[in-house]
């Protein structure tokens, strides 16, 4: 991960990418930042971390319901930290 991002995003997006690996696996391509983080503004406790996540098959809605839940927990474990974005599929 890009060391300019900062410790306390990388370690939340650490996890959020593990525990969505063990959850749906083989399912997640890519995980693009922006907003703040790419623009090096990020602020603890006030920014949220801008995603573009990219998926390689369309979702069920088991499989929406598991990211819903993956989301929840990681914001009552980062309770300054919270995720804001998209999930899109690669039709490629």
């Amino acid at each position: 991960m890009d060391s300019k991002v900062p410790i306390q995003v990388q370690s939340f997006l650490n996890e959020y990418l593990s525990l969505f690996e063990n959850q749906i696996p083989n399912t997640l391509d890519a995980l693009y930042l922006h907003g703040s983080i790419a623009l090096h503004a990020y602020i603890e406790g006030s920014s949220d971390i801008d995603f573009i996540a990219v998926v390689n098959r369309s979702l069920t809605e088991s499989d929406v319901k598991i990211i819903s839940d993956l989301h929840e927990k990681l914001n009552q474990k980062y309770k300054k930290t919270v995720m804001d974005g998209c999930y899109l599929l690669d039709k490629d």
